[in-house]
């Protein structure tokens, strides 16, 4: 178990990183609230794209969990993040992750062995499920450089706090969320197999400049983009 402190600069660096949130869990720490105040705070960043002030999570402590105090939060945000080696922070984090994914693991192990029914006609599939815990579970790699191979499916999966719905469950699906943004997708097949479909979709754009919301086709966005870049 870490000191409390420490748990602190870990917490906000993981909130500073969001590649970092759907590695870590709130049960992963130790000190009293963090863990429902790094669910809340990882909610509102994968809504908002941002980090929750003080007001703002005591706002939402106040609906969600009000046994955490102003004051506990006042001191949990009492860090000044510049102060500390970015080298340091990266090391110490990843190999508190690391440590944190290993324990829980051979928690899941254990409880899975003791209870699940063994005999002679599935020992097989309870040792391979068994190897399968330990390694999934532990299988990080804290390089994410998606699309770095470009015939590897998994190198493209995109992070789900940064996707928005295409309108089809099954392509939100397949694409980890739907659409990422700052992405170009194209979409390609034989003739007569459905491409056009997703034309019809609608989505809401903004403009940055005037804050205007306007409601657009898939079709006719690939249109205006095409005419821009021409």
């Amino acid at each position: 178990m870490l000191p409390t402190h420490l748990e602190k600069i870990i917490f906000h660096n993981v909130l500073k990183n969001k590649e970092l949130l759907d590695v870590v869990r709130g049960e992963f720490f130790d000190s009293p609230n963090y863990d429902k105040l790094y669910e809340l705070s990882k909610k509102f960043i994968n809504k908002y794209g941002q980090t929750p002030t003080l007001k703002q999570m005591y706002e939402i402590v106040k609906a969600k969990a009000p046994e955490i105090k102003l004051d506990f939060l006042k001191e949990f945000y009492n860090i000044d993040m510049d102060s500390y080696d970015e080298q340091w922070l990266k090391e110490n984090v990843e190999s508190w992750i690391e440590y944190k994914n290993l324990d829980k693991s051979v928690e899941n192990l254990v409880t899975y062995l003791k209870t699940t029914k063994i005999d002679t006609g599935n020992i097989k599939d309870v040792v391979e499920k068994a190897k399968d815990i330990i390694v999934t579970q532990n299988n990080l790699d804290f390089g994410f450089d998606a699309g770095l191979d470009f015939f590897d499916p998994e190198s493209h999966i995109q992070p789900t706090w940064d996707t928005f719905s295409t309108g089809f469950p099954y392509l939100d699906t397949v694409l980890g969320g739907g659409w990422a943004t700052k992405s170009l997708y194209v979409i390609s097949g034989m003739m007569k197999v459905g491409k056009c479909c997703t034309a019809d979709t609608k989505i809401k754009i903004r403009n940055k400049k005037t804050k205007e919301v306007k409601e657009i086709t898939i079709g006719d966005l690939f249109l205006l983009i095409k005419s821009q870049l021409s």
